[in-house]
C-alpha cells in the first residue's frame, strides 16, 4: 500500500510539471514564432513526449516543496493497533476506502488505455483493409519514373511502392515494414508528382510513421489529460511544419508559393479521417492558416536559440523530479514507533489486572519513604518533643500515687515536717 502510494504520487507530480511545461512552451514558442526553426520545434514537442513516457524522475537534494505525509501514517498506525478489536466492525465500505480506490483509479485508467489504442489499431486495420479492396499498382511509366528521381535526390535506396487509390482524397504514405505511397485516383502533372514524392518521402525519412505510432501511445497512456491531447496535435503540426521547411531547403523561395497553392488545392480532398498511422500530405484545416504562413514566412531564425532552449528544456524536465519532495517516505519505521507505545500499554494493564484466586488478596507492602519525608518527620519530631517540655516546667511535675490520687511537691514537704515535731 505504501509503495503504490508513493508512486501514485510520483506520478501525479510528474504529470502536473509536465503539463506546466507544456503551458510555459507553447507560450514561449507564440512568442518566438518564426525566431525558432521548425526543426528546433519539433525537437522540443518530441522532448516533451518523450518526458511523458518516463513517469519517474531522478531526485536531487531535500527537494523545494516538502510536501507532508504524515496523516496517512498515523492513521494507519492507529489502524495496525486496534485491529484485533476492530477486524469485526469493519464493513465492506470502509475495506473499499481504505485499500480499493487505488485499484479503482487503476482499473478506469486501464479502461480508458485500452479504449482510445483500441479505436487508433482499428482505424489502422480497416484502413489496410480498404487498401487490399481499392488498392491498384501503378503501371504508368512516367509515374514510377518521377518517384525514382525523388528517390535518388533524397538518398533513398529502400523498395516503396506506389498505389492509386479512388477512396482517398489526399496523397499520403502508410505501412511501417513495406511503405506505400498512396495517390488519389486523378491526373497529376510532372511538378505535381516530384512534390508529392519528394514531400512524402521526406516523411519516410524523418520516421513520421513511428512518430505518430509513438504519439498515438502516449495518448492512450495520458488520455484524461487535455494538455497531452494539445501537445500531440502540437507535435503533429511541428512533424508536418518540418518536412516543409526540408522539402522548401531544396529549392528557392519562389517555390513557396507553388508549394501553398498545392496544399490549398487539397482542401476539399480530406474529409476522411483514416487514423493517426499514416502520414497524410494536408491533415486538417484546423492547422492551415497558421502552416501556409509559415510556408510563405521566409524569416531567419536565431541559430543559438536552438541549443539554448532544448538543454534548457532538457534540464528542466530531468530536474523537475527535485521540485517536490514526500515527507515520511519511511512510513514503515513511522508506524512501528507509533504502534509500539499502545502495544505496551495494553501489555501492562493485562499485568495489573489481579487474578482471582478465591482468597482476599494481600496488601501491597508500603513504598519506601524519600529523603525528602524523612527530613520531614524529623522537623516534626523535635517541634513536639519542644512543645511538651515547655508545658512540664510551666506546670511542674506530678507524680501519680497507687489510689490514683497526685499531690504537689510542697505539701510533701509539710508532711515530712509533721514527722520530725512527733519525733522530738
Amino acid at each position: 500500500m505504501k509503495a503504490m502510494t508513493e508512486l501514485l504520487f510520483s506520478l501525479t507530480v510528474t504529470v502536473l510539471l509536465t503539463s506546466l511545461f507544456i503551458i510555459i512552451l507553447s507560450a514561449l514558442l507564440l512568442l518566438l514564432k518564426t525566431k525558432v526553426s521548425a526543426k528546433t520545434v519539433y525537437r522540443l514537442w518530441l522532448l516533451i513526449l518523450v518526458s511523458l513516457l518516463i513517469p519517474l524522475r531522478p531526485h536531487f537534494g531535500q527537494g523545494i516543496v516538502e510536501v507532508q505525509f504524515q496523516s496517512w501514517a498515523a492513521s494507519s498506525a492507529s489502524a495496525s493497533s486496534n485491529v484485533a478489536a476492530a477486524a469485526q466492525d469493519i464493513s465492506i465500505w470502509d475495506k473499499f476506502q481504505q485499500f480499493y480506490w487505488l485499484y479503482l483509479l487503476l482499473a478506469v485508467w486501464l479502461l480508458g488505455f485500452l479504449i482510445v489504442l483500441g479505436r487508433q489499431f482499428l482505424a489502422y486495420y480497416r484502413f489496410r483493409a480498404m487498401l487490399k479492396h481499392w488498392g491498384q499498382t501503378v503501371t504508368d511509366k512516367r509515374i514510377q519514373k518521377r518517384l525514382e528521381i525523388s528517390k535518388t535526390a533524397l538518398g533513398i535506396s529502400r523498395p516503396i511502392n506506389v498505389l492509386l487509390c479512388p477512396v482517398i482524397k489526399s496523397p499520403m504514405l502508410t505501412g511501417f515494414y513495406r511503405p506505400v505511397i498512396l495517390l488519389p485516383a486523378a491526373h497529376y502533372t510532372d511538378e505535381e508528382l516530384d512534390l508529392i514524392f519528394e514531400h512524402e518521402l521526406v516523411h519516410y525519412k524523418h520516421h513520421d510513421l513511428y512518430t505518430n505510432l509513438f504519439i498515438v501511445t502516449i495518448l492512450a497512456l495520458h488520455w484524461f489529460n487535455p494538455l497531452v491531447h494539445f501537445a500531440c496535435r502540437e507535435m503533429q503540426e511541428a512533424a508536418e511544419a518540418y518536412c516543409d521547411e526540408t522539402v522548401l531547403g531544396y529549392h528557392g523561395t519562389g517555390y513557396r508559393f507553388y508549394y501553398s497553392e498545392t496544399i490549398l488545392s487539397m482542401i476539399d480532398r480530406s474529409s476522411k479521417n483514416f487514423g493517426m498511422l499514416t502520414s497524410c500530405f494536408y491533415s486538417n484545416k484546423f492547422n492551415l492558416r497558421r502552416r501556409i504562413l509559415t510556408i510563405m514566412e521566409n524569416g531567419k531564425s536565431l541559430a543559438f536559440l536552438s541549443p539554448f532552449l532544448i538543454l534548457l528544456l532538457s534540464f528542466s524536465l530531468l530536474g523537475s523530479g527535485s521540485v517536490f519532495a514526500l515527507a515520511g517516505q519511511n512510513l514503515s519505521g513511522t508506524d512501528s514507533q507509533i504502534a509500539k507505545p499502545s502495544v505496551s500499554k495494553n501489555v501492562n494493564e493485562e499485568k495489573e489486572e489481579p487474578v482471582s484466586t478465591g482468597q482476599p488478596a494481600e496488601e501491597p507492602a508500603p513504598a519506601p519513604a524519600s529523603a525528602s519525608d524523612s527530613a520531614n518527620d524529623q522537623e516534626t519530631a523535635l517541634t513536639d518533643e519542644a512543645q511538651t517540655n515547655q508545658i512540664l516546667s510551666s506546670a511542674g511535675t506530678e507524680t501519680q500515687q497507687p489510689d490514683g490520687v497526685s499531690r504537689s511537691s510542697d505539701e510533701d514537704d509539710d508532711r515530712d515536717d509533721d514527722f520530725d515535731d512527733d519525733d522530738d
